[in-house]
């Protein structure tokens, strides 16, 4: 198994990045204690607080992998950043039925909590 590259962690979240020769690749994992066994689990279930951590460790693995980058003297290093990176873009499912609301919560993860 690879060893990572690097990991940042924040408040149950990892961000880990691994290298595949050509390119990085990154993990996200949200990881919590359950209160009821005290074993630890993981969910894709974030909150908005989750998000906003999120945000912070993506944007020290974005900054820290243009470094990384940057110091390879190699094809790949030198047009890692000359790529045009295309928008996400993000499709709202509207409700099916009027005065119907849409939960976050439907998801088959376990909540934490």
């Amino acid at each position: 198994m690879n060893k990572p590259l690097n990991t940042w962690r924040n408040k149950g979240l990892t961000v880990t990045a691994w290298s595949n020769k050509d390119y990085i690749a990154f993990t996200v994992q949200k990881r919590y204690r359950d209160k009821a066994t005290q074993e630890w689990k993981e969910t894709k279930t974030l909150f908005i607080d989750d998000i906003r951590n999120l945000e912070v460790l993506c944007q020290e693995a974005n900054k820290w992998n243009h470094e990384y980058y940057n110091k390879l003297d190699t094809p790949e290093g030198k047009n890692q950043f000359g790529k045009p990176s295309e928008s996400i873009k993000v499709e709202m499912k509207p409700p099916s039925k009027q005065n119907e609301t849409i939960s976050p919560l439907d998801d088959d993860d376990e909540l934490p909590f």
